[in-house]
């Protein structure tokens, strides 16, 4: 009897295969990657607005949020690039 091709993961490799995505699935079942990520780059734009107006400078910021100056400068006037 000829077995069908089954790739060339054994057995137990194809099981950790699908616990693993049944993990990474399990993991963002309510909350998508991509609302997320939008929710924290918001939440840091909002931050460092603020910041920025409370007087603190922008090379600081940067440096802090692992940023460029010009990347803060157009969080801070609100540009997008």
């Amino acid at each position: 009897m000829d077995m069908p091709h089954t790739g060339f993961k054994t057995p137990p490799l194809r099981l950790i295969d699908i616990a693993v995505f049944d993990l990474i699935c399990a993991f963002f079942e309510y909350q998508s990657p991509p609302i997320a990520q939008k929710h924290l780059f918001l939440t840091r734009n909002h931050d460092i607005r603020t910041r920025y107006a409370q007087g603190e400078v922008m090379t600081d910021l940067g440096r802090e949020y692992g940023i460029s100056c010009q990347r803060v400068s157009q969080i801070v006037h609100h540009r997008r690039s």
